[in-house]
């Protein structure tokens, strides 16, 4: 036998041996997808699909506000910085609340601790905000929509 016959029929019969061998071991594993609990949907609250339509808006209007401040510290203007480092805090944490909030996988109380903490950034961001509303809309788009989210986390807080 040839090297080259030896190759094709050593191969050949490894693949067919791999094949069979999966074969057993399908069979031999039993599955009873029967007995798995089915996944049942929480029910979202009105007051909760509210939090998560605030804090995506947050995250909408804080992109312009994020742009504005860059624009404005670019130009060698500090008084920015403190409002850049509020929007850009409260966006990680509003993020996390609008896909936890619709979602709703993990447990009430750990929602409701989430949701609280978004309210607190979302103060924090409105108070960054707030001395420059005035002078700049993206600052003032900011500011409310925050403190619309914080409105939104506190009802769903009391429910």
């Amino acid at each position: 036998m040839e090297r080259r016959d030896f190759m094709k029929t050593g191969l050949a019969g490894a693949a067919a041996g791999l094949v069979a061998s999966s074969a057993v071991a399908a069979k031999e594993e039993k599955h009873d997808h029967g007995s798995m609990q089915k996944y049942v949907a929480p029910v979202v609250s009105d007051e909760l699909k509210k939090v998560a339509e605030t804090a995506h808006d947050c995250v909408k209007t804080a992109n312009a506000c994020i742009a504005e401040c860059n624009r404005v510290l670019a130009l060698g203007q500090g008084s920015m910085a403190e409002c850049q480092v509020a929007v850009l805090s409260m966006v990680s944490v509003c993020e996390a609340t609008a896909v936890n909030a619709t979602t709703h996988l993990v447990g009430d109380e750990l929602l409701r601790r989430l949701v609280d903490v978004c309210r607190e950034f979302c103060d924090y961001c409105a108070d960054a905000c707030e001395p420059h509303a005035e002078h700049y809309a993206e600052c003032k788009n900011c500011m409310e929509s925050c403190r619309e989210c914080s409105d939104a986390c506190q009802a769903f807080l009391k429910t």
